[in-house]
């Protein structure tokens, strides 16, 4: 792929992956909460409380209250242990099990169900003005991951050079080996593009999945992240391995092909932190 083509390419995605490749192994880490009696038990009181008896009713919504209670709280957890930050208005979707479905939310959820159980390599990127839900859309996905996952801030990875030190390099060590990685809002870091660039690169070929958030348009982002030495490694794997292009009698690729998925969404615009914003999505009145 040449210097010519990147911009063009990766408006689309393509060619057969091969899912036998080797991935080296990964760590265990911190697991979101799977499913447990407290589940269990809510479900069988929400059935019993559509045909409880009127008496009985009170009983019940105090026992849905105190599973909602222990759920959050497993939640709340589990965002603390995977670096999730304490914004609030982040926290108020990102440990919403019914969540509203914020566009955000529709891609990272596509995104993780194409790769499903499979060891392959994944790269989304949710791009969009601030306040569109890209972080909260990050938050919620990880804290309910099976396998292991962080959250980290793409200042804190530009912070972080790779110079050998034990702290800096167990940093590394951790976000490298993940299954999955959430790297929020990208284009804010600083220093070298390219070290961001091979962290997409090592983790993607590892088999790992990355999810990030920006607030830059798909154009700057390839500029700056896709176009070095490395980041062209990187728009390869992106257009002909997870998105499969489909290539044309002329031999462009013209879009992505079966079985492939697209690496950038540009999220709409519009504010979804005020609260009448979040009601309206629901389809609230």
């Amino acid at each position: 792929m040449t210097t010519d083509d990147t911009a063009t390419d990766l408006e689309t995605d393509a060619l057969p992956f091969d899912d036998d490749a080797d991935v080296a192994s990964e760590p265990e880490a911190p697991r979101a909460p799977g499913p447990d009696p407290v589940a269990l038990g809510d479900l069988l009181a929400r059935v019993q409380l559509a045909a409880a008896r009127p008496e009985r009713e009170e009983d019940l919504r105090q026992r849905l209250a105190l599973a909602d209670r222990r759920r959050r709280t497993a939640l709340r957890t589990t965002a603390n242990l995977l670096g999730v930050p304490e914004d609030e208005d982040l926290r108020t979707v990102a440990l919403d099990d019914a969540a509203p479905e914020t566009p955000a939310i529709v891609a990272v959820r596509k995104a993780l169900a194409w790769r499903g159980a499979a060891r392959r390599g994944l790269v989304c990127v949710v791009g969009g003005e601030r306040g569109t839900g890209k972080s909260a859309a990050l938050a919620h996905a990880v804290i309910r991951c099976e396998s292991s996952a962080l959250f980290v801030a793409a200042t804190t990875v530009g912070a972080t050079p790779r110079n050998g030190y034990s702290e800096n390099a167990h940093a590394w060590e951790r976000w490298l080996s993940v299954s999955v990685l959430a790297l929020d809002d990208v284009g804010t870091e600083g220093g070298d593009p390219e070290a961001l660039a091979a962290l997409l690169w090592q983790r993607y070929d590892a088999g790992r999945a990355t999810l990030v958030s920006t607030n830059l348009a798909r154009e700057v982002f390839v500029e700056r992240y896709l176009g070095g030495e490395i980041g062209k490694r990187v728009a390869d794997r992106l257009i002909n391995a997870q998105g499969r292009a489909i290539v044309g009698p002329d031999g462009k690729r013209i879009g992505p092909g079966p079985g492939g998925l697209g690496w950038f969404t540009a999220v709409p615009g519009g504010s979804l932190r005020r609260v009448e914003a979040r009601v309206a999505l629901r389809g609230g009145a």
